[in-house]
């Protein structure tokens, strides 16, 4: 059995960002989880990311492992790490792994403390050719800096006793060789955020803990919902009460009601509430 690593410089032991494309991310040799350098992800309100493209074929599966540390005292944010299938020119063909690593789960990296991620992907589907490996920082006021190192995206490859060689075919008529094609190229990857935003004006003293209609919010345009959309997997959601951001642990959003577990706390009539939706998409311009 042979192991096969499909990402290049997943440890960043050249010094250097070769191979990736980042965007508010840099190499720092002041922490590594192995080796001697690790690449820090600006935190706070800054999108930040790192990826790469690598080889795959149709019908293989892969093992995808990278650690993840915080700098300092503040909460990390929510990190948010996808494997996504393409063709030779960038046709979308379907997600081989989302992970999404929620806010304030990271440890400080000044204790020598990391957190290994592992996830194993779906199975590359019939004209891959690629796959796009992306480690997000998603941005939140006051997180703190990510440190990521030693990425891999592993495929086995099990050889097995060889059966006996059977009847050789007869030899088909050879077709016409076609043209070939130029080589796409990539001109830019954006990484694309849509925000909708939920509110409520708490009309009498609430206490916790309390369910909130969707039907008593309303949107940006200031009109009435009937429900929250599904909370899909490149998406995530934060709550404001008074104006002061909520820990995740604190609530849930079903689709008819926000749910708000904390137990024993009052929140008083005129108090504004707000809830946000945020997605992430990648665009390949070619």
């Amino acid at each position: 059995m042979s192991i096969d690593d499909r990402i290049d410089n997943g440890s960043f032991e050249t010094g250097s960002l070769i191979q990736w494309i980042g965007i508010n991310g840099k190499i720092t040799s002041e922490f590594s989880h192995s080796g001697f350098f690790s690449v820090r992800l600006l935190g706070g309100n800054a999108n930040s990311f790192i990826f790469q493209f690598v080889p795959v074929k149709a019908g293989e599966q892969f093992e995808f492992l990278v650690s993840l540390s915080k700098k300092g005292t503040a909460p990390s944010p929510l990190v948010s790490i996808s494997v996504v299938y393409y063709d030779e020119v960038f046709n979308y063909l379907g997600n081989g792994l989302i992970l999404n690593l929620p806010m304030d789960r990271l440890p400080d990296v000044e204790n020598d403390d990391w957190v290994e991620i592992y996830g194993n992907t779906t199975t590359v589907p019939p004209g891959a050719s690629q796959a796009l490996v992306i480690v997000n920082k998603i941005p939140m006021e006051g997180s703190a800096d990510v440190l990521v190192d030693d990425l891999a995206l592993l495929s086995a490859e099990v050889n097995g006793i060889s059966g006996p060689t059977g009847a050789t075919g007869a030899t088909g008529a050879t077709g016409a060789t076609g043209v070939t094609g130029p080589a796409a190229e990539i001109s830019e990857i954006l990484i694309i955020p849509t925000s909708q935003r939920y509110f409520y004006i708490v009309s009498s003293d609430i206490q916790t803990p309390q369910d909130i209609p969707a039907e008593l919010l309303s949107d940006d345009n200031g009109d009435t919902i009937t429900g929250f959309p599904i909370l899909g997997q490149n998406s995530y959601t934060h709550l404001y009460i008074n104006g002061i951001l909520q820990p995740g642990s604190l609530y849930s959003v079903s689709s008819g009601a926000l749910n708000i577990n904390d137990e024993g706390e009052t929140i008083y009539s005129g108090t504004p509430i707000t809830l946000e939706y945020v997605s992430y998409v990648a665009q390949i311009i070619i």
